[in-house]
């Protein structure tokens, strides 16, 4: 198999160094399968990169200077300065590259579609162009998947968080888009060929953690946190924490009404049992363990009198002392978190813990 992967899967780890990356990596070391980026996504990750390091280096000017401002004139440089945009991206870039070869994975040379064939796709919207004109990042993508199936006689996985793009949802799955199975159709390249994953874990999934032995035994340790889980509790809401109170992570998916301004993470409660989903032996000396849980997020707020209305929710609320048209306001948000670990069987200790996604119920 020749597993393809957008930016937005590499984005979402930039060093690949997760745990969804390491059983990825296993995956292509056990099987004849091979990692292929095309080089448009090369471009934009190491593009993206550049962007985080910008906003980074924005962020620790605007708080030096609001310092400056608060306390006065004081002698104090951005430790982000002097080159060291430049050297943090150059690092970045090389050693992607180099991690990249070192697992014998395939840079994509831009697919050889002309011009032409590109405008005749764009004008009437077919996909993966979008109904507002975007898409042309994604249909570079695309022919390059095209011209990989032809070549090979391997199946091909796609991976890639943009699924309106190539897909159309059904009750419990994506679909191939028809205008993409017409593709396929006109090169005579069968459906079954091409597999499609909104994220690694999917993938994973389907493909991998099914080829793995089960590991049942220490399913009651691991929900009665029995050793040598009895920390798992405290481990987890401590990543959870960080998760939930950084605003610009890829798994945070909690929102709050237009209302409730200024919110500011307060801490973490576990809520119920933790749910083990599966249980895995992907060595010797580890373990994979998919989880579940639901916890209880607490924030405070301000909120215009004019638009409060009290309603689940919303804990305390008492005057402001900052401002006469405000109430300081405690919410509280219930989320469901999954997530996965690695446990040493040799060290009993949990070595690695992936938060995948943080959803409000």
């Amino acid at each position: 198999m020749i597993v393809i992967l957008d930016s937005n899967i590499l984005t979402a780890d930039f060093r690949m160094l997760g745990n969804n990356f390491k059983l990825l990596l296993n995956f292509l070391n056990r099987t004849d399968s091979t990692l292929a980026i095309p080089k448009v996504v090369m471009l934009e990750v190491k593009n993206n990169f550049l962007s985080e390091l910008q906003k980074a280096q924005t962020a620790v000017e605007k708080e030096i200077a609001g310092l400056k401002g608060r306390i006065g004139n004081i002698t104090l440089a951005n430790p982000l300065s002097d080159g060291w945009l430049e050297r943090e991206y150059k690092q970045y870039s090389e050693s992607l590259d180099k991690k990249l070869i070192n697992i014998g994975a395939v840079i994509l040379d831009h697919p050889n579609v002309s011009h032409q064939a590109v405008i005749e796709r764009a004008v009437p919207k077919k996909k993966p162009f979008k109904p507002n004109g975007d898409g042309y990042r994604d249909t570079l993508i695309w022919e390059s998947v095209l011209e990989v199936l032809e070549s090979k006689q391997k199946a091909v996985a796609l991976v890639s968080r943009n699924s309106h793009d190539f897909c159309v949802k059904g009750r419990n799955s994506m679909f191939l888009h028809d205008d993409l199975k017409m593709d396929l159709l006109q090169r005579e390249i069968p459906n079954e060929k091409l597999k499609f994953y909104v994220d690694l874990k999917d993938f994973l999934e389907d493909l991998v953690l099914p080829n793995f032995e089960k590991h049942e035994e220490l399913r009651e340790k691991i929900i009665q946190q029995q050793y040598p889980f009895e920390n798992l509790n405290t481990i987890i809401l401590s990543k959870l924490s960080n998760v939930v109170n950084d605003k610009h992570s890829d798994v945070n998916e909690i929102y709050f009404e237009n209302e409730f301004e200024g919110p500011r993470f307060l801490g973490m409660d576990h809520k119920g049992k933790l749910v083990v989903k599966d249980i895995r032996e992907i060595s010797k000396q580890e373990l994979y363990i998919s989880m579940e849980m639901l916890s209880v997020a607490h924030f405070e707020g301000v909120v215009r009198k004019i638009n409060f209305r009290q309603k689940e929710g919303y804990i305390n609320f008492y005057q402001s002392e900052d401002n006469m048209q405000y109430f300081e306001v405690t919410k509280m948000v219930v989320i469901n978190t999954h997530f996965n670990l690695i446990f040493s069987n040799v060290t009993n200790d949990i070595t690695t813990v992936e938060i995948e996604t943080v959803q409000e119920i």
